[in-house]
Protein backbone atom coordinates (compact mmCIF):
# COMPACT_ATOMS: atom_id res chain seq x y z
CA UNK A 1 0.00 0.00 0.00
CA UNK A 2 1.54 3.11 -1.04
CA UNK A 3 1.45 6.49 1.09
CA UNK A 4 -0.09 8.22 -1.62
CA UNK A 5 -2.54 6.33 -3.45
CA UNK A 6 -3.75 2.75 -3.28
CA UNK A 7 -4.46 0.82 -6.64
CA UNK A 8 -6.79 -2.43 -6.77
CA UNK A 9 -5.31 -5.66 -8.41
CA UNK A 10 -8.19 -6.02 -10.61
CA UNK A 11 -7.91 -3.02 -12.27
CA UNK A 12 -4.49 -3.02 -12.88
CA UNK A 13 -4.37 -6.79 -14.16
CA UNK A 14 -6.52 -5.15 -16.87
CA UNK A 15 -3.95 -2.61 -17.68
CA UNK A 16 -6.13 0.83 -16.25
CA UNK A 17 -4.12 4.13 -14.78
CA UNK A 18 -6.10 4.72 -11.80
CA UNK A 19 -5.50 5.43 -7.82
CA UNK A 20 -7.44 5.80 -4.38
CA UNK A 21 -5.65 8.14 -2.95
CA UNK A 22 -4.86 8.70 0.86
CA UNK A 23 -4.81 11.61 2.46
CA UNK A 24 -0.79 11.86 2.76
CA UNK A 25 1.23 13.64 -0.39
CA UNK A 26 -0.25 16.87 -0.53
CA UNK A 27 0.05 20.55 1.00
CA UNK A 28 -2.54 21.43 2.78
CA UNK A 29 -2.28 21.59 6.83
CA UNK A 30 -4.10 21.21 9.99
CA UNK A 31 -7.36 19.27 10.35
CA UNK A 32 -6.69 19.26 5.85
CA UNK A 33 -3.42 17.49 6.39
CA UNK A 34 -2.17 17.19 3.50
CA UNK A 35 -4.08 15.83 0.33
CA UNK A 36 -7.36 17.50 1.05
CA UNK A 37 -9.33 17.65 -2.52
CA UNK A 38 -12.58 19.16 -1.00
CA UNK A 39 -13.14 22.99 -2.28
CA UNK A 40 -15.73 23.25 -0.41
CA UNK A 41 -14.50 23.38 3.20
CA UNK A 42 -12.09 26.43 5.03
CA UNK A 43 -9.31 24.74 3.42
CA UNK A 44 -7.07 27.60 1.15
CA UNK A 45 -7.88 27.15 -2.42
CA UNK A 46 -4.48 27.28 -3.52
CA UNK A 47 -3.95 24.60 -1.59
CA UNK A 48 -6.71 22.20 -2.83
CA UNK A 49 -5.23 23.18 -6.43
CA UNK A 50 -2.00 21.68 -5.72
CA UNK A 51 -3.00 19.22 -4.54
CA UNK A 52 -5.40 17.81 -7.39
CA UNK A 53 -2.44 18.74 -9.46
CA UNK A 54 -0.40 16.33 -7.43
CA UNK A 55 -2.64 14.04 -7.89
CA UNK A 56 -2.86 14.32 -11.74
CA UNK A 57 0.53 14.27 -11.64
CA UNK A 58 0.76 10.38 -9.93
CA UNK A 59 -1.48 8.87 -13.45
CA UNK A 60 0.73 11.34 -15.44
CA UNK A 61 -2.10 13.60 -16.60
CA UNK A 62 -2.84 17.35 -16.65
CA UNK A 63 -4.99 18.89 -14.59
CA UNK A 64 -6.74 20.16 -17.60
CA UNK A 65 -7.97 16.68 -18.21
CA UNK A 66 -9.68 16.25 -15.09
CA UNK A 67 -13.42 16.73 -14.31
CA UNK A 68 -14.89 16.94 -10.93
CA UNK A 69 -18.15 17.59 -9.94
CA UNK A 70 -20.21 19.07 -7.39
CA UNK A 71 -21.23 16.46 -5.29
CA UNK A 72 -24.83 16.75 -4.29
CA UNK A 73 -25.45 13.34 -3.26
CA UNK A 74 -27.73 12.76 -5.90
CA UNK A 75 -28.55 9.94 -8.32
CA UNK A 76 -27.21 11.98 -11.35
CA UNK A 77 -24.52 10.71 -14.10
CA UNK A 78 -22.26 13.35 -15.89
CA UNK A 79 -20.32 12.63 -19.54
CA UNK A 80 -16.78 14.57 -18.39
CA UNK A 81 -16.30 17.85 -19.67
CA UNK A 82 -12.89 19.08 -17.97
CA UNK A 83 -13.82 20.48 -15.52
CA UNK A 84 -13.61 21.12 -11.67
CA UNK A 85 -16.38 21.49 -9.15
CA UNK A 86 -18.76 22.96 -12.01
CA UNK A 87 -21.55 20.68 -12.42
CA UNK A 88 -23.75 19.10 -10.06
CA UNK A 89 -23.50 15.38 -9.88
CA UNK A 90 -22.29 12.16 -8.08
CA UNK A 91 -20.95 10.20 -11.22
CA UNK A 92 -18.66 10.62 -14.15
CA UNK A 93 -17.91 8.64 -17.37
CA UNK A 94 -15.76 9.22 -20.24
CA UNK A 95 -14.32 7.40 -23.16
CA UNK A 96 -11.66 9.75 -24.30
CA UNK A 97 -8.26 9.01 -24.04
CA UNK A 98 -6.10 10.84 -21.64
CA UNK A 99 -8.63 12.72 -19.90
CA UNK A 100 -9.06 11.06 -16.18
CA UNK A 101 -12.30 11.20 -13.60
CA UNK A 102 -12.68 10.95 -10.09
CA UNK A 103 -14.68 11.63 -7.00
CA UNK A 104 -14.15 12.89 -3.58
CA UNK A 105 -14.67 11.45 -0.36
CA UNK A 106 -14.38 11.06 3.28
CA UNK A 107 -16.46 7.73 4.27
CA UNK A 108 -18.86 7.57 1.16
CA UNK A 109 -18.18 4.37 -1.37
CA UNK A 110 -15.85 5.93 -4.13
CA UNK A 111 -16.28 3.58 -7.05
CA UNK A 112 -14.20 2.84 -9.97
CA UNK A 113 -15.33 1.18 -12.88
CA UNK A 114 -14.34 0.24 -16.29
CA UNK A 115 -15.99 -1.48 -19.50
CA UNK A 116 -12.93 -3.30 -20.96
CA UNK A 117 -14.90 -4.39 -24.33
CA UNK A 118 -15.65 -0.35 -25.06
CA UNK A 119 -12.97 1.52 -22.47
CA UNK A 120 -15.31 3.63 -20.80
CA UNK A 121 -14.11 5.10 -17.28
CA UNK A 122 -16.82 5.38 -14.54
CA UNK A 123 -16.25 6.88 -11.15
CA UNK A 124 -19.17 6.91 -8.54
CA UNK A 125 -19.30 8.97 -5.42
CA UNK A 126 -22.15 6.80 -3.42
CA UNK A 127 -23.00 7.75 0.02
CA UNK A 128 -25.98 5.93 1.48
CA UNK A 129 -28.53 8.80 0.08
CA UNK A 130 -27.20 8.20 -3.87
CA UNK A 131 -26.59 4.49 -3.35
CA UNK A 132 -30.66 4.23 -2.18
CA UNK A 133 -31.96 6.65 -4.89
CA UNK A 134 -29.82 4.85 -7.57
CA UNK A 135 -27.20 6.32 -8.44
CA UNK A 136 -25.14 2.70 -9.15
CA UNK A 137 -28.48 1.66 -11.88
CA UNK A 138 -27.85 5.35 -12.97
CA UNK A 139 -24.42 4.98 -13.71
CA UNK A 140 -23.97 1.41 -15.25
CA UNK A 141 -27.12 2.01 -17.39
CA UNK A 142 -25.70 5.47 -18.76
CA UNK A 143 -22.30 3.49 -20.00
CA UNK A 144 -24.10 -0.16 -20.60
CA UNK A 145 -23.81 -1.66 -23.97
CA UNK A 146 -25.58 -4.36 -24.06
CA UNK A 147 -24.36 -7.82 -24.00
CA UNK A 148 -21.22 -5.97 -25.08
CA UNK A 149 -19.84 -4.51 -22.06
CA UNK A 150 -17.46 -6.06 -19.80
CA UNK A 151 -17.14 -4.80 -16.34
CA UNK A 152 -14.54 -4.19 -13.76
CA UNK A 153 -15.20 -2.22 -10.82
CA UNK A 154 -13.31 -1.68 -7.64
CA UNK A 155 -14.88 -0.35 -4.16
CA UNK A 156 -11.97 2.13 -2.62
CA UNK A 157 -11.69 3.24 1.05
CA UNK A 158 -14.97 3.34 3.00
CA UNK A 159 -16.52 3.49 6.02
CA UNK A 160 -17.23 0.01 7.36
CA UNK A 161 -20.38 -1.94 9.03
CA UNK A 162 -18.76 -1.92 12.77
CA UNK A 163 -18.36 1.68 12.88
CA UNK A 164 -21.10 3.19 10.72
CA UNK A 165 -24.24 3.63 13.07
CA UNK A 166 -27.71 4.37 12.24
CA UNK A 167 -30.68 4.63 13.97
CA UNK A 168 -34.15 3.27 13.41
CA UNK A 169 -35.51 6.06 10.61
CA UNK A 170 -32.42 5.20 8.77
CA UNK A 171 -33.41 1.50 9.06
CA UNK A 172 -36.43 1.67 7.94
CA UNK A 173 -36.12 3.67 4.67
CA UNK A 174 -34.04 0.52 3.24
CA UNK A 175 -36.17 -1.71 4.01
CA UNK A 176 -39.33 0.28 2.35
CA UNK A 177 -36.68 -0.23 -0.66
CA UNK A 178 -37.03 -4.22 -0.15
CA UNK A 179 -37.27 -6.19 3.25
CA UNK A 180 -34.07 -8.10 1.46
CA UNK A 181 -32.27 -5.19 2.60
CA UNK A 182 -32.33 -6.18 6.33
CA UNK A 183 -28.97 -8.44 5.45
CA UNK A 184 -27.36 -5.38 5.57
CA UNK A 185 -27.83 -4.63 8.83
CA UNK A 186 -27.11 -6.05 12.66
CA UNK A 187 -27.70 -4.59 15.61
CA UNK A 188 -25.67 -2.42 17.50
CA UNK A 189 -24.80 -2.47 21.57
CA UNK A 190 -26.76 0.51 21.64
CA UNK A 191 -30.52 0.20 21.83
CA UNK A 192 -32.80 0.87 18.44
CA UNK A 193 -29.44 1.47 16.75
CA UNK A 194 -28.08 -0.54 14.06
CA UNK A 195 -24.92 -1.18 12.06
CA UNK A 196 -25.03 -0.67 8.34
CA UNK A 197 -22.60 -2.42 5.38
CA UNK A 198 -22.93 0.54 2.59
CA UNK A 199 -19.89 -1.39 1.06
CA UNK A 200 -21.70 -4.29 0.79
CA UNK A 201 -24.84 -2.75 -0.22
CA UNK A 202 -22.87 -1.22 -3.03
CA UNK A 203 -21.10 -4.39 -4.35
CA UNK A 204 -24.57 -6.42 -4.60
CA UNK A 205 -26.29 -3.15 -6.46
CA UNK A 206 -23.33 -3.58 -8.83
CA UNK A 207 -23.45 -7.44 -9.26
CA UNK A 208 -27.62 -6.59 -9.88
CA UNK A 209 -26.50 -4.44 -12.80
CA UNK A 210 -24.16 -6.32 -14.64
CA UNK A 211 -21.04 -5.89 -13.16
CA UNK A 212 -19.67 -9.07 -12.24
CA UNK A 213 -16.09 -8.83 -11.64
CA UNK A 214 -15.45 -6.72 -8.57
CA UNK A 215 -12.59 -5.64 -6.11
CA UNK A 216 -13.42 -4.59 -2.42
CA UNK A 217 -10.29 -3.28 -0.90
CA UNK A 218 -12.09 -3.67 2.32
CA UNK A 219 -10.29 -0.65 3.91
CA UNK A 220 -11.98 1.47 6.76
CA UNK A 221 -11.76 5.63 6.76
CA UNK A 222 -12.99 5.65 10.14
CA UNK A 223 -10.01 3.62 11.54
CA UNK A 224 -7.66 4.87 9.66
CA UNK A 225 -6.51 8.36 11.16
CA UNK A 226 -3.27 8.89 9.50
CA UNK A 227 -3.95 7.65 6.13
CA UNK A 228 -8.13 8.54 5.27
CA UNK A 229 -10.28 11.91 6.26
CA UNK A 230 -13.71 10.78 7.89
CA UNK A 231 -16.80 13.26 8.17
CA UNK A 232 -17.87 10.37 10.61
CA UNK A 233 -14.72 10.33 13.06
CA UNK A 234 -14.49 13.84 12.87
CA UNK A 235 -17.77 14.86 14.10
CA UNK A 236 -17.34 12.03 17.05
CA UNK A 237 -14.06 14.02 18.00
CA UNK A 238 -15.50 17.03 17.92
CA UNK A 239 -14.01 19.04 15.01
CA UNK A 240 -16.43 21.11 13.19
CA UNK A 241 -14.13 21.11 9.57
CA UNK A 242 -12.21 17.87 7.62
CA UNK A 243 -11.19 17.15 4.05
CA UNK A 244 -11.62 14.25 1.58
CA UNK A 245 -9.62 11.91 -0.48
CA UNK A 246 -9.72 11.94 -4.25
CA UNK A 247 -10.22 8.56 -6.36
CA UNK A 248 -9.19 9.10 -9.94
CA UNK A 249 -9.56 6.52 -13.65
CA UNK A 250 -7.54 7.34 -16.77
CA UNK A 251 -8.64 6.52 -19.79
Amino acid sequence: MSDIFIESSLLKNVGVEHGFFTRNGGVSSDEFSSLNCKFNNLDNIENVNNNLIIAANCLSVNIEDLTLLNQIHSNMVIKANNTINKIEGDAIYSSRKNSVIGVITADCVPILVWDNKNNIALAIHAGWKGALNGIIENSISAIKKGSESQFYAAIGPCIRQNNYEVDEKFYVLFLEETTLNNKYFKNSVNKGRFLFDLPKYCYEKLIKYGVSKIDDLKIDTYSDEKKFFSCRRALHKGEKNFGCQLSLIKI
